[in-house]
């Protein structure tokens, strides 16, 4: 059992392989029976995830910006708050990029970022 815990990410053995397949097998399994549940409380996971890439990019902003402000080498209890602040700064933004991606034209480079 230890041996198949004892794996490398890169190269990318076959046991890292199999072990994150069958992680994200589980998950979609949990997504596909709590569905009902996903659906009235998942909006803030679906407001990140029509934003991604936006998200992605000022996540980095926010967060640079947090440690230029003097949050470094905090513990680690501490910066799961500070980590929340992140996202909850982050979800307004993504929110308005959200509304402005959809008033563009369907041809537009802004629908596709």
């Amino acid at each position: 059992m230890i041996s198949f815990l004892s794996l490398t990410k890169y190269p990318p053995s076959i046991v890292f392989a199999l072990l994150m397949l069958s992680l994200n097998l589980i998950i979609l399994y949990f997504f596909e029976k709590t569905s009902s549940f996903i659906a009235a409380y998942g909006r803030v996971l679906l407001v990140f995830g029509r934003s991604a890439l936006f998200f992605y990019v000022i996540h980095h902003f926010i967060y640079i910006a947090m440690m230029i402000a003097g949050l470094r080498n905090l513990p680690l209890s501490t910066m799961w708050i500070f980590w929340l602040i992140g996202l909850a700064i982050a979800y307004p933004l993504c929110i308005r990029y959200s509304s402005f991606k959809r008033r563009q034209p369907s041809e537009s480079l802004w629908r596709m970022l």
